[in-house]
């Protein structure tokens, strides 16, 4: 050290710093240039990232491909009220698994639902205290408790009808129309077929046939026109138990003054989803996609029924493009395909419009996108938002009226990465309010702080197949990995499994003397950290390409002469002008690590101690 000498100063107070792979590499601003399992966040130091354990012990099979979270809100007519769930969604060789997990309950996850006719992931959505499922194959629901079909299959043909001796003679004529019901949900197939016209004298008839293996329908709805009409009502004594009607049918012997004010649904209105994928919810409905075909649920058109479950055969609309997936931004509904982002705004079937937000921009994989809210911008108004992998390998943001790129920085990280193997993944907790890329390939996570606006050095962690928040409790969000056919979840520790990590940060090569003065050289004497409890390895280079050139260790340190050390601040000088004789340099980059450990660290200030030399 060079004790006695004048030395000056190049201070980092803030050690947050943002992460730039794609910078110049003499860049004026201090920068992280390369690192890995680092967190910064607004408390303006870095420090190691949490590690992930094993949410349960379930090893599964296959891959996870989702997860998903949701609560039956108190007041749900089962006792599962207030309950929260994580949902697995898995792939295996030959068919795709649903697994639910009631938390607080259930110890380890529990197989729901299985399709062997497929091996395409299952995506979820919540709606009317049932979360939907779909894989483009399989249409399900689930209440907590059971799997049923989403929405009910009508008859599949007109009912028949016998006669007998009765108090009904009508002229014109009479027809009737069933369908199925579920006396839990409320909800209604669409109609059957309309029955063939009858007339008689004094005559009583038994409708009958058409019956259903879906185990769901519990009750059948009977309708009949006045005579000679063309709207059909509930008869008086409908609905009758499905058991009851397959055995015996149903008798009719009432009168026109008689018959209910409850019409039937119309027809085709109260179809059962298309199989089709990726259910989001926008403007009270349900919407899917198949192909380049995009349906959604009724709404406001719907007679009778549970509007989630009923899909009219007219609500539907083709865009000439496969369509890749769909997310919310704000007000806005956006499909998006591989080249072309399109929107749907509105409210209603009448007010519903459909332009083009941007072409040139895209997706090839919808678990790489999601729905958020934040700020676009410091001070701006929190606004539903969309992040997406872009199909032009990087990351963009939009509100559905603009776009920004957010990936600048990190360009070269993600140049290469498999768009089949990504997943993004929004996660707000405390200081944490994180909009995460998932590289599963390459065996990374990107980490951008909503809060700083910078990217974090990347978190290395490997064989990564799903990323997911969600919450399992109130105030609980939990921050879901699927890696190596396991659920994990980030926790309060500092390894994966187990298994500890380093922690590593290099900056780019910045100036060690004022920038106004560019023709001026320092002689490093030392750099000064500031620390938690734990010290790290400190290496330097000076004068050369930080991606390509050799560091060189601050092999001496001591503690500083002048000051006494605390016992959860420290400082530690570490020496470079023994390490280099009087070399002068204009400009130097610092590597800093620590070792794995399960231990966190802090890193609050660092310091570059030079002689000026003019």
């Amino acid at each position: 050290m060079a004790q006695g000498k004048q030395l000056q100063h190049h201070y980092l107070d803030k050690t947050n710093l943002p992460y730039v792979s794609n910078g110049s590499v003499t860049a004026k601003a201090v920068e992280f240039t390369a690192g890995s399992n680092v967190l910064t966040s607004i408390k303006d130091y870095f420090e190691r990232r949490n590690g992930f354990s094993a949410y349960t012990t379930d090893s599964f099979s296959g891959d996870i491909k989702r997860f998903h979270t949701w609560r039956r809100w108190t007041g749900a007519a089962i006792t599962l009220s207030g309950s929260y769930f994580a949902m697995v969604a898995e792939v295996t060789t030959t068919n795709s698994r649903v697994w639910k997990q009631r938390v607080g309950t259930d110890s380890n996850f529990q197989l729901i639902h299985t399709d062997s006719t497929s091996t395409n992931p299952f995506d979820f959505v919540v709606s009317n205290n049932f979360i939907f499922f779909a894989n483009g194959v399989d249409m399900k629901k689930y209440d907590g408790t059971t799997v049923t079909n989403w929405g009910i299959t009508g008859p599949s043909a007109a009912v028949t009808f016998t006669s007998g001796a009765g108090s009904l003679s009508p002229v014109i004529g009479y027809q009737w129309v069933i369908a199925f019901g579920n006396s839990s949900t409320g909800h209604i197939s669409s109609p059957s077929a309309v029955s063939t016209n009858t007339t008689g004298t004094a005559r009583q008839f038994t409708i009958s046939g058409n019956t259903t293996t879906d185990t769901q329908v519990d009750r059948v709805h009977v309708f009949r026109n006045i005579d000679g009409g063309s709207i059909f009502f509930e008869l008086p004594g409908s609905p009758v138990t499905y058991a009851n009607y397959a055995a015996s049918g149903f008798v009719d012997n009432n009168a026109d003054s008689t018959l209910t004010s409850s019409v039937a649904p119309l027809p085709n209105q109260n179809n059962r989803p298309t199989a089709s994928d990726d259910p989001v919810w926008f403007a009270n409905r349900i919407w899917t996609h198949s192909g380049d075909t995009l349906y959604y649920s009724d709404f406001e058109e719907l007679v009778r029924g549970v509007e989630e479950e009923a899909f009219a055969s007219t609500n539907l609309r083709s865009f000439g493009k496969e369509i890749v997936g769909k997310r919310v931004a704000g007000e806005y509904l956006l499909i998006f395909t591989a080249d072309t982002i399109f929107r749907i705004y509105g409210d209603s079937l009448a007010t519903f419009r459909m332009d083009t937000l941007v072409t040139g921009r895209g997706l090839l994989n919808r678990a790489a996108s999601v729905s958020f809210s934040a700020q676009i911008s410091e001070g701006s108004p929190y606004v539903g938002l969309v992040a997406w992998l872009d199909s032009s390998n990087t990351v963009w943001i939009t509100d559905g009226t603009s776009l920004t790129e957010l990936s600048i920085p990190i360009r070269p990280d993600i140049a290469s990465i498999v768009h089949a193997q990504a997943g993004m993944a929004f996660h707000a907790s405390g200081n944490r309010d994180w909009l995460i890329l998932m590289d599963g390939e390459g065996g990374k996570l990107y980490v951008y702080d909503l809060d700083t606006k910078r990217w974090m050095p990347p978190w290395s962690i490997t064989n990564t197949t799903a990323i997911y928040s969600g919450a399992t409790a109130v105030g609980t969000q939990r921050l879901f990995l699927g890696r190596s056919k396991t659920a994990l979840n980030q926790d309060s520790g500092y390894t994966d499994t187990g298994v500890a990590y380093t922690a590593t940060a290099t900056t780019n090569l910045f100036d060690i003397v004022p920038l106004d003065n560019p023709s001026m050289t320092g002689i490093v004497d030392h750099i000064e950290v500031e620390t938690g409890t734990v010290t790290p390895t400190v290496k330097f280079l000076l004068d050369e390409n930080p991606a390509t050139g050799t560091f060189t260790t601050a092999s001496t340190s001591i503690n500083p002469p002048n000051r006494t050390q605390g016992t959860n601040l420290l400082e530690t000088w570490f020496q470079v002008r023994s390490e280099t004789g009087n070399r002068a340099a204009r400009r130097a980059s610092l590597q800093i690590t620590f070792s794995a450990t399960d231990s966190n660290f802090q890193v609050y200030g660092i310091a570059l101690a030079y002689e000026p030399i003019t």
